[in-house]
């Protein structure tokens, strides 16, 4: 059973890394930061303790928060593309990357038409590229604040790189999608759910548990003196993977399930009210 913010154990002085997801997590549901938040983060840096976002937007969508947040210095990194890329946030370059190819991708936007289902997807050479502005791709244009280019996918050139893939659509959509995944398919992507409508494909063994692994070796961090937070499947390796990981109370089960502790909701200020205890 995970623990609570009355019985968990507080090692002070002990965290030297805070990975934070955006979406649920750090950010209210108007997609707004909390004078509170922002608060415990700058004493957090204070006492020599690094945040750094883990999220699955791409760094255009992420800049502007990390620097309200108060975490955008001259070597500050993030996790973005839900662990296809390790970016310096300062001039979006990769310091570490997994891209599928076009090949793959047809494949994905295949299986999702079958379904009457819509993608959208970040390549490296062209950014956000959609199929059109459906709701769900709206909501990632919105959200992302990326430019977008609508293209034909089953056009792409075979070699072209792509951090990631979504199929959208209805809740139970996504459900018979998932169900009828190929094991080849499973073999070029981790597949997981970051939203109701959103089904994403990483590729290969991607995730943000693997990348922030890989974060703390350019770090010198040790794993075990990271904590995390987050709220929903995506999240779930991070949450496994780093030294404490904190579920929000409106985390999806599969999170909770995956997190040593759980705080409040992000419209309480979990992350806030949990990470003051550690300082």
């Amino acid at each position: 059973m995970a623990l609570t913010l009355d019985n968990v154990e507080v090692k002070k002085g002990f965290y030297k890394l805070v990975a934070l997801d955006m979406d649920g997590t750090v950010l209210t549901k108007d997609k707004s930061v909390t004078q509170k938040t922002k608060d415990i983060l700058k004493k957090a840096q204070d006492e020599g303790i690094r945040p750094v976002i883990v999220t699955g937007r791409p760094p255009c969508g992420i800049v502007n928060y990390a620097k309200e947040m108060g975490i955008l210095h001259s070597n500050a990194y993030a996790v973005c593309y839900n662990g296809a890329a390790i970016v310096e946030l300062n001039d979006f370059h990769d310091v570490y990357s997994l891209c599928a190819d076009g090949r793959s991708i047809k494949e994905v936007t295949k299986l999702a038409h079958k379904f009457n289902c819509k993608v959208h997807a970040y390549s490296k050479a062209r950014g956000l590229v959609i199929e059109d502005l459906n709701p769900a791709t709206t909501r990632e244009v919105v959200h992302s604040g990326a430019p977008y280019t609508a293209i034909d996918f089953m056009q792409c050139e075979d070699n072209e790189p792509f951090y990631k893939i979504l199929i959208v659509g209805p809740d139970e959509d996504l459900d018979k999608v998932r169900a009828a995944i190929s094991p080849s398919l499973h073999e070029l992507f981790t597949v997981m759910r970051s939203d109701p409508n959103f089904l994403e494909f990483i590729p290969f063994d991607g995730t943000k548990g693997k990348a922030l692994g890989e974060l703390c070796k350019i770090l010198d961090i040790e794993i075990e003196r990271t904590m995390a937070f987050g709220d929903a499947e995506n999240d779930c390796k991070m949450l496994e993977t780093a030294g404490l990981g904190v579920a929000m109370a409106n985390a999806m089960p599969e999170a909770k399930k995956a997190a040593k502790a759980i705080t409040l909701s992000n419209e309480e200020d979990g992350v806030a009210v949990f990470l003051e205890r550690f300082l």
